[in-house]
């Protein structure tokens, strides 16, 4: 049985939360979604990171500048301003899937880290994001995005259970590692 291939970004599995607000930069050019990593950049405000550059926190919602919930923030808008709820505690643990481009990965690939990539569609009905491990980036350098822990307890809508090295599009247990805040970061 295979597993699906339907990415959500990072979902928490467990841990401590910290959540704080951060604003978004105004009118900015990329759709937000929950689950996507962000950073904050040298204006003092919020983006989507770019893969091994930096993460400030994890996506959890969206606020609207007229108060109301946003299920995402769609790129380049003019009529309102965002605020993010973002985890920022280094401690915690999610799910990811991993994109299925290359080979899987393997029990061999545990203690690596990795890299996110965002190259499918997120959802604008559910504001679920699309971002993925990018598997190819597997490597021991200390600035990729994410820590591998193993392989996810995952149960996929066809009832099978992913195991290591034989499914694309696998779900991981992952840490974010290349915190902006974190020991390893440099600042902006």
């Amino acid at each position: 049985m295979a597993t699906s291939n339907t990415p959500f970004g990072l979902k928490y599995h467990s841990g401590p939360m910290q959540l704080i607000k951060v604003d978004i930069t105004s009118s900015y050019g990329t759709a937000l979604y929950k689950g996507d990593c962000v950073a904050v950049v040298t204006a003092g405000t919020y983006e989507r990171h770019t893969p091994g550059s930096g993460i400030s926190g994890v996506a959890w919602a969206f606020v609207r500048s007229d108060g109301m919930m946003a299920s995402y923030v769609p790129a380049s808008d003019t009529t309102y301003t965002y605020d993010a709820i973002i985890n920022v505690h280094p401690d915690t643990l999610y799910v990811v899937q991993e994109d299925g481009d290359t080979t899987a990965l393997a029990l061999t690939d545990i203690g690596n880290n990795c890299n996110l990539i965002y190259t499918e569609t997120a959802s604008t009905a559910s504001g679920v994001s699309a971002m993925e491990l990018d598997s190819s980036s597997k490597a021991t350098t200390t600035t990729l995005d994410c820590h591998l822990f193993g392989l996810a307890d995952w149960i996929e809508p066809d009832g099978s259970k992913t195991t290591f090295g034989t499914l694309a599009n696998a779900k991981y247990l992952v840490k974010v590692h290349n915190f902006v805040h974190g020991n390893l970061g440099t600042g902006i």
